[in-house]
């Protein structure tokens, strides 16, 4: 059986199809790196951590210390045991809980409660993805439609045929509403779907597509490449059916759709130059520094940021840091978004003391800000070999507009992870990288032989990496030292242990490891060593592993 077929059953009933390909990778190519699995697996790196720690909970992929931190696969045969057990736990936890739950069920919300009190949101990706989503929930519409699009949102629509499905459904009774803003190029399509539906024009300085139906469902982009391609992955969507949302998008496309013109009057009246878009595209740096500076001097309430990377972003570096630290200082709130990829994690770290800060999957194609819920600046990141001369900025001040951008980034927002406990993992690791190495060099000063990280073979024949192996001579069984941050990893832990037969397992663990979590531990005979960030941690370490030998 090839690679590809064993991932491909795997996806069908053991993982979901990107962890299959992240295990199979590591299994056929050995201990990796994160950035080397996301590269090889074509995932992104912040999904690839995401996976990866799924993969560890479920016990077959592993952590290497060291750095680079690097992941291995444990053999197929151990997996499946591992993924067997874990789901007859799972459905045993399920049988024990059935009647339980029956039992509760008379006391829950309704579905039009809850839907309407929380709703659920969903990230899509690519423009096949959106396709397909906009498919979904057309088939199922009965009542209305209402999209916000631009000229070349409905040429791509046109030649994917999604006019024939409006028109089918348009000539059953429903109502169909299309915003259009206006471009240059070809009609044909916007002409096509005039003849079907009602189209009106939309004096829309924004690259933005909205679909609403029935007030079930809303299908919003906050990131769009509004070329002509098909298979285009830059577009990000959110797909929600949280009534609450759909009603403020529903509320604005009302507005938006009270104050556009019919396609006739609005080609007539662009051709006078009647009809200018509510925005200003500033070309060079100098000039979107103008705008931005005044936009951060004047902020009052709240300035929301989405970037890729703070540390690259323009926005967090010399002046324009000063002015959001200043705009702090007057009472406004900062709000920042970033993907925490290529991120330093000591200047993150700085600037989380100053800012909320939050880690997103979504990956702006260009740096936003918005000011006061009213001042939008979207400005392009350079390419490689691009002048500063040429960066663009688009720069809107019309609060219909600005007001979209806000709803999106407040989903955006919602959505997103804090970024506390995730620096606080790192700088931890850092830490102990550090003692464990001065640890290793105590041990071999009293005739210990300490490696970190280490290996030790199992009675399987399996060799696994731990944070620290000490072993004395002619001594069989060594002392093996972990980092463990919660109580899922114990298990893993004790499971490796056990195949090694070790003297001794100890345990390091933060500051606020859980109290339950320590109780486990001490359950499979594991000592615990909680670490306070102090100078003495790495002879704390080292004296743990010698009283493992005594």
């Amino acid at each position: 059986m090839s690679y590809e077929e064993f991932q491909r059953r795997l996806s069908e009933n053991w993982l979901d199809p990107k962890e299959a390909s992240v295990y199979v990778m590591l299994a056929k190519s050995g201990s990796l790196k994160a950035s080397e699995v996301a590269r090889l697996c074509d995932i992104r790196r912040m999904d690839t951590y995401r996976i990866l720690k799924r993969l560890e909970t479920k016990g077959i992929v592993e952590t290497g210390m060291g750095r680079p931190m690097k992941f291995q696969a444990v053999s197929p045969e151990k997996a499946f045991d591992m993924m067997l057990k874990s789901e007859s736990e799972k459905i045993s936890t399920m049988r024990s809980e059935k009647n339980y739950l029956l039992s509760l069920w008379p006391t829950q919300p309704t579905l039009e409660e809850d839907r309407k009190n929380s709703g659920k949101f969903r990230i899509i990706q690519g423009r096949a993805e959106y396709f397909s989503a906009l498919r979904r929930v057309i088939i199922s519409t009965c009542k209305e439609v209402s999209i916000v699009t631009t000229q070349n949102g409905l040429s791509r629509l046109f030649h994917i045929g999604f006019d024939k499905e409006l028109e089918e459904k348009a000539v059953t009774g429903i109502s169909i509403r299309i915003l259009c803003r206006l471009g240059e190029g070809e009609t044909e399509a916007v002409d096509r779907f005039a003849s079907i539906v009602n189209v009106r024009y939309l004096n829309n300085p924004l690259n933005t597509q909205i679909m609403l139906a029935d007030g079930l469902h809303a299908i919003v982009s906050t990131a769009l490449d509004d070329s002509m391609s098909l298979s285009s992955e830059k577009d990000t969507n959110i797909w929600t059916n949280s009534l609450d949302q759909i009603s403020i998008f529903q509320a604005l496309f009302e507005e938006l759709w009270h104050n556009s013109l019919d396609l006739k009057t609005a080609r007539a009246l662009t051709k006078m130059g009647a009809i200018s878009p509510a925005l200003r595209r500033l070309v060079g740096h100098e000039a979107a520094n103008t705008f931005t500076q005044a936009a951060l001097k004047s902020a009052k309430g709240s300035v929301t940021i989405m970037t890729r990377s703070i540390t690259l972003s323009p926005l967090f570096k010399d002046e324009y840091l000063s002015l959001l630290k200043e705009a702090r200082l007057r009472g406004v709130r900062i709000r920042v978004m970033t993907t925490m990829k290529g991120e330093d994690i000591g200047f993150v770290n700085d600037i989380s003391k100053y800012f909320d800060l939050r880690a997103s999957d979504i990956e702006p194609t260009m740096n936003l800000s918005l000011i006061d819920q009213t001042i939008f600046i979207g400005t392009k990141p350079l390419i490689s070999g691009e002048s500063p001369l040429q960066q663009e900025t688009i720069y809107i001040s019309e609060s219909a507009y600005a007001s979209l951008i806000d709803q999106f980034l407040d989903i955006a927002w919602s959505r997103a992870d804090s970024v506390a406990p995730m620096l606080h993992s790192m700088e931890w690791i850092e830490h102990t990288n550090v003692i464990l190495q001065r640890a290793a060099e105590i041990l071999n000063t009293k005739g210990v032989s300490a490696e970190t990280p280490g290996m030790v073979r199992g009675s399987s024949s399996l060799e696994y990496t731990f944070s620290l192996v000490a072993r004395k001579r002619n001594d069989q069984k060594g002392v093996v030292v972990e980092r463990c941050g919660d109580s899922q990893k114990i298990m893993s832990i004790y499971a490796k242990t056990v195949d090694c037969d070790v003297r001794r397992t100890i345990l390091l663990t933060p500051p606020d490891f859980q109290e339950e979590a320590s109780k486990l531990a001490s359950f499979f005979s594991m000592k615990v060593l909680p670490l306070a960030r102090s100078d003495k941690d790495h002879e704390k370490i080292a004296e743990a592993v010698l009283e493992g030998f005594s």
